[in-house]
C-alpha cells in the first residue's frame, strides 16, 4: 500500500513538472501573438476578388436581403418630399452648430446665455421657415434635460423666440404646416387643448407657439429657483410685447391714411401677429394666473416671488373680456387679494415689487373707466399701500412716498394751478381718485386700522419739505385747492356741484349732501389736519426724511405761502359755524350725521392749529 502511494505521488510531480506540447495558433481565435511570429491566414478568410469583378464599394447587406443605397443617393433621398421634416444639406451643419452653442457649458452666466442668445436669434432670422420651426422644436425638447443649464437657457430663448414675427407667420391660415414634427416636442400627457379667438380649437403638440408658451408654463414649477425665475422673467417680456403693441397697433390704424399701400400690408401683418399672440395668451390667461399666484405667495425664494408679481401684474393688465365672466372676477379677486397680501413679504424687493403691482392696476382701471374691481384696488392701496410709508427700509418708503404723491397730492395740486384738468374728462376720475382715496384713509382710521392718517401725515409732509423753498410748486396750488373744496363742500362759496333738482336749480340743502360732495368734504377737512400737523414743528427742527438737504416745512413756510396766495384763514371760523348748524338741523339724513360729526372735529383742531 505504501507502495502504491509513493508511486502515485511521484507520478503526480512528474506531470506536475513535466511542460504541455505546444499549442497550435488559431488563424480565427481573437488571441493577440508575439511580434516575431506572423500568424498565417487561412486561404478561407482571404478576400480575392472575383473574376471580372471590379474593385468598387459595396455597401452592407441588411437583414431583409436588401442593401443600403450608397451615400450620396441617401442624401438625395432624405432631401425628397418623402422625407418632409429633413434640413437642407446646406443649412444643415449651421443648425447642429447652433444646437451645440444651445448646450454649451458656461451658460449659468447671464452674460454667456444673453450673447449666445443674440447670436441665436439673428441667425434664426436669416434660416428658411423649416429650419426655423425645426430649432424652434429642439429649443422646446431642451427644456425638459436633466441639466439646469440647458433648462435655463432654454426658458431663456424661448421668451424671445414668442415675440418674434416669423413664429406667428401663416399660424392664421395654416394649423399643421408648421406643427410639431412625429416625434413631437411634447410628452403625450402633456397635451393641451386650448380654443384661440381668431385660431379655433388648437392643440400644443401641432401648435408650435402654444407649445413654446406651455414650456415657460411648465418651468414654472422647476426644481431649480433659477429656472423658475427665468421663465416668470420671460412671460413677462412676452407680456411686456403685447401690452406696448396694443397701444402701437392702434396707433397704426390711424397713421395708415398717410402710407402708401405697401406700408399698409406690412403694418398690418404687424397687427395680425400682435392680436395672435394676444388671443393665445389670454386663452392661457387663468392657468397663468393661478400658478403665478401660487409661486408669489408661496415660493421660498424672493427673486421668484418678485418675478412671479412681475408677470402675474402683466396678465392682470390684459384685456381678458372675452372670457368667462364668472372665472376671471373669481381670478382676480384671489390674484388681487394675494398682492395685498405681499406688500408685508419680509424681501424688500418683493414689497416693493407688490406695491407698484397694486398701483399701476389702480391708475390703469382710472384711466379706462372700468369699474369692476375698482372698489377693492381702492381699499387695498389704503391698507396695503399707503403703510408702507412707516417702512423702515428707505427705497420702500420713498417708493410708497412718490406713489402718495401719484395718486392723493398730485391731482389736486394739479387742480389747484389750473381748473382745466377738473373739467376735462382724462383729468376727473384721477381728481375724484384722489378725494376718494382721503376718504376711505379717514374711514379705515375709524374702522380701527391705526396708521393710516400718520402715513399721510409723513408723505404730506416729506413732499411738502422736498419743495419748501418753491411754495409755487406743492404749497400753493394745495391750500387754494382745500379753501375752494372746503367752502363749496359746506355751501359757503360758488358751488359747482352735481346735485341738481328737477326744476334745473341747485338744491340748497340737498346738494350738501351728495355723495360726490360728502367725500370731498370729508377728505378736505381730513388732509387740512394733517397739513395742521405738519406745521406744528419748529423751521431749524432736523428730519431724517429730508433727502433734498432744504430746511423743513413750518409755520413759517405756510404764512408765506399764504401771503403769496391771499389765502385768509377765516374760512376756518365761518366752517366750523357751518358745522354747528347742521348739527341742529333735522333734515340732515342719517347717514350723514357721522361724517359732519368727524369732519367737523377736524374743522375744530385746524382752527386750533390755524386759526
Amino acid at each position: 500500500k505504501n507502495m502504491f502511494s509513493a508511486s502515485k505521488s511521484s507520478r503526480s510531480k512528474i506531470a506536475r513538472s513535466t511542460p504541455l506540447p505546444p499549442r497550435i495558433p488559431n488563424s480565427r481565435s481573437p488571441h493577440i501573438h508575439s511580434a516575431n511570429r506572423r500568424t498565417p491566414v487561412p486561404p478561407s478568410l482571404k478576400k480575392t476578388p472575383r473574376s471580372g469583378a471590379s474593385l468598387q464599394y459595396r455597401s452592407p447587406r441588411l437583414r431583409s436581403g436588401g442593401r443600403l443605397p450608397p451615400r450620396g443617393r441617401q442624401d438625395a433621398e432624405k432631401n425628397d418630399s418623402n422625407y418632409p421634416n429633413a434640413l437642407r444639406p446646406v443649412i444643415s451643419p449651421i443648425v447642429g452648430l447652433l444646437q451645440k452653442l444651445a448646450t454649451l457649458k458656461g451658460l449659468e452666466r447671464a452674460e454667456a446665455r444673453s450673447r449666445t442668445s443674440e447670436l441665436v436669434l439673428k441667425c434664426l432670422i436669416q434660416f428658411p421657415a423649416k429650419e426655423q420651426y425645426h430649432f424652434a422644436r429642439f429649443i422646446a425638447q431642451l427644456s425638459r434635460s436633466k441639466r439646469a443649464s440647458h433648462r435655463l437657457f432654454s426658458t431663456e430663448l424661448v421668451g424671445n423666440l414668442l415675440t418674434q414675427d416669423w413664429l406667428w407667420r401663416d399660424q392664421s391660415e395654416n394649423s399643421s404646416g408648421n406643427s410639431c414634427n412625429e416625434n413631437g416636442c411634447c410628452d403625450k400627457n402633456e397635451v393641451v387643448h386650448v380654443w384661440i379667438l381668431g385660431l379655433g380649437n388648437r392643440t400644443s403638440d401641432t401648435f408650435l407657439p402654444l407649445s413654446l408658451l406651455m414650456t415657460l408654463h411648465g418651468r414654472l414649477s422647476d426644481r431649480a429657483p433659477a429656472v423658475r425665475a427665468r421663465a416668470a422673467h420671460s412671460l413677462s417680456i412676452v407680456l411686456a410685447h403685447v401690452i406696448t403693441e396694443k397701444s402701437d397697433t392702434s396707433s397704426i390704424s390711424t397713421d395708415t391714411g398717410n402710407n402708401d399701400q405697401a406700408s399698409h400690408n406690412v403694418n398690418t401683418q404687424v397687427s395680425v401677429t400682435k392680436s395672435l399672440l394676444h388671443a393665445t395668451i389670454v386663452a392661457l390667461s387663468l392657468n397663468f394666473s393661478q400658478l403665478l399666484r401660487k409661486r408669489a405667495v408661496r415660493d421660498e425664494r424672493a427673486t421668484v416671488r418678485k418675478e412671479a408679481i412681475s408677470c402675474l401684474t402683466s396678465i392682470l393688465m390684459l384685456d381678458v373680456s372675452t372670457l368667462d365672466s364668472r372665472s376671471k372676477s373669481h381670478s382676480w379677486v384671489k390674484d388681487i387679494s394675494a398682492l395685498g397680501q405681499l406688500c408685508a413679504d419680509p424681501s424688500v424687493a418683493t414689497r416693493i415689487t407688490a406695491g407698484d403691482a397694486i398701483h399701476k392696476l389702480l391708475c390703469m382701471r382710472m384711466k379706462e373707466g372700468i369699474s369692476q374691481s375698482a372698489e377693492l384696488l381702492e381699499s387695498l392701496w389704503a391698507s396695503s399701500v399707503l403703510p408702507l410709508v412707516h417702512d423702515l427700509e428707505v427705497r420702500c418708503s420713498e417708493r410708497a412716498i412718490d406713489m402718495v404723491f401719484e395718486v392723493v397730492i398730485g391731482p389736486l395740486v394739479k387742480t389747484g394751478k389750473d381748473r382745466s384738468p377738473y373739467e376735462s374728462s382724462s383729468g376727473k376720475p384721477s381728481y375724484m381718485l384722489a378725494w376718494r382715496m382721503i376718504a376711505r384713509i379717514s374711514n379705515g382710521e375709524k374702522a380701527g386700522s391705526q396708521g393710516l392718517i400718520g402715513a399721510l401725515g409723513i408723505a404730506l409732509r416729506q413732499i411738502l419739505d422736498n419743495n419748501c423753498n418753491d411754495p409755487k410748486v406743492i404749497a400753493i396750488p394745495l391750500l387754494k385747492e382745500l379753501k375752494n373744496v372746503a367752502v363749496n363742500s359746506l355751501g359757503l362759496g360758488e358751488m359747482k356741484l352735481e346735485s341738481i333738482d328737477n326744476n334745473g336749480e341747485v338744491a340748497p340743502l340737498a346738494s350738501l349732501f351728495g355723495e360726490d360732495v360728502e367725500i370731498r368734504r370729508m377728505g378736505v377737512w381730513t388732509l387740512l389736519k394733517s397739513l395742521a400737523e405738519c406745521c406744528k414743528r419748529k423751521g431749524n427742527s432736523s428730519s431724517k426724511m429730508n433727502s433734498v438737504g432744504c430746511n423743513n416745512f413750518s409755520m413759517s413756510h405756510l404764512q408765506k405761502a399764504m401771503a403769496k396766495s391771499a389765502i385768509d384763514m377765516s374760512f376756518l371760523s365761518t366752517s366750523w359755524d357751518k358745522f354747528r348748524s347742521l348739527w341742529k338741523n333735522a333734515d340732515v339724513p342719517s347717514h350723514c350725521q357721522e361724517s359732519i360729526f368727524l369732519s367737523s372735529r377736524d374743522c375744530l383742531c385746524c382752527l386750533a392749529e390755524l386759526g
